[in-house]
């Protein structure tokens, strides 16, 4: 270059690699990371992007005046499951859908109480239809089997595996943690639980078996427990301590790594400062990894086994050796700008991660991409 003339500058590595703007502030049921697509939950419908360029690759519409109640944890076999019902009335239709296509797979109706929790586990799906569980061929929706459920029975939480499904039910003021097959429903165990009152819960993990209560009675259980292949308790870990609460009941849940529980802890509402590791063959804290600089908002598993760190403040996710809790390595995009609204989902992708707004306040994105 000639002496006294400016030097160009490199170009600058984008603030955010791609961004989708918001559409509407109601809360998203859910999102499936997916590899190279990432599928947004909206109460409208499904909405998939590549993860790479966030161009719209397809959707799946709810009906005019219905809206998605209801969204699978997971994919199994890419195939998703999702629940859409009229405002003010149960989750009427369970609808699969193809998540490489968005082909719509089957449509099912279901009277009465309606749909509850849903889950898609390889080739079935099991849903909470009306007053029973049932298993449906994912690909036809063709009823496998039905476990109907007592007259004072509901089902509080649901997700099943390739082998299991486990359902946590209660009937009165108790409470039992069932396992059926899940490919025939048959009941393989089922354990009491520590309930006197009426109770929230959650299943954590499927294999190993790993739930979280919350019971109307302050003095009643509020924890993690953890349960062998038997059914047989192992560990219990109160949801707050002396590190803070656990954040067992947020769209996360917390991640299981062998025998290794990791999750976010808020040391005061809603302001998560510390990721903890509890062992789940005794439920002590096995690693605490704190920050001082902003707000742990989102936990992912990486493809190579790591734990992935949303934080808020300076925007930057952290990789953690699950083992440890020691940081990996970070990716900090350079901006000063904040895109994170309320209960942001960390999606890993291929080079990168995706971020879902599940609430926007202030016009940020719905989802945007971090390389």
């Amino acid at each position: 270059a000639e002496a006294g003339r400016p030097q160009a500058k490199p170009p600058a590595r984008p603030a955010l690699a791609w961004r989708v703007p918001v559409a509407g502030a109601d809360r998203r049921p859910g999102a499936w990371g997916l590899g190279d697509v990432v599928v947004d939950g909206r109460i409208d419908g499904l909405y998939a992007y590549g993860a790479r360029d966030g161009k719209a690759r397809w959707n799946v519409s709810a009906p005019a005046r219905e809206a998605v109640c209801a969204m699978s944890p997971r994919v199994g076999r890419n195939i998703g499951l999702i629940a859409y019902g009229r405002d003010g009335k149960p989750c009427a239709t369970l609808l699969a859908v193809h998540t490489t296509t968005g082909e719509v797979l089957w449509r099912e109706p279901v009277g009465g109480a309606g749909v509850g929790g849903v889950a898609v586990a390889d080739t079935t799906t099991v849903a909470v239809e009306d007053r029973a569980v049932r298993g449906r061929s994912a690909e036809s929706g063709e009823q496998r089997w039905q476990r109907a459920l007592g007259r004072e029975c509901e089902v509080r939480a649901l997700d099943a595996d390739g082998d299991r499904t486990l359902l946590v039910e209660q009937c009165g003021e108790g409470a039992r943690l069932l396992a059926l097959d899940t490919a025939t429903g048959k009941e393989r165990w089922n354990r009491a639980l520590p309930v006197e009152s009426a109770v929230r819960a959650r299943v954590v993990s499927v294999t190993p078996a790993v739930i979280a209560l919350d019971e109307r009675d302050k003095r009643g259980s509020h924890a993690l427990l953890g349960f062998d292949a038997t059914g047989t308790p192992k560990a219990t870990v109160p949801l707050t301590g002396a590190d803070g609460t656990v954040t067992a009941f947020d769209d996360e849940r917390p991640l299981v790594f062998g025998d290794l529980l990791v999750t976010r802890v808020e040391r005061s509402s809603s302001v998560a400062t510390s990721v903890v590791a509890y062992s789940l063959k005794d439920g002590r804290k096995v690693w605490q990894h704190r920050t001082d600089a902003g707000m742990f908002e989102s936990l992912a598993r990486q493809p190579d086994g790591t734990v992935a760190v949303l934080v808020r403040g300076r925007l930057q996710v952290l990789l953690l050796d699950p083992a440890t809790g020691r940081v990996r390595g970070e990716r900090t995009p350079r901006t000063e700008e904040q895109p994170l609204s309320i209960y942001p989902e960390l999606i890993p992708v291929p080079g990168g991660h995706v971020v879902v707004n599940h609430i926007t306040m202030n016009g940020e994105p719905g989802l945007f991409a971090i390389r």
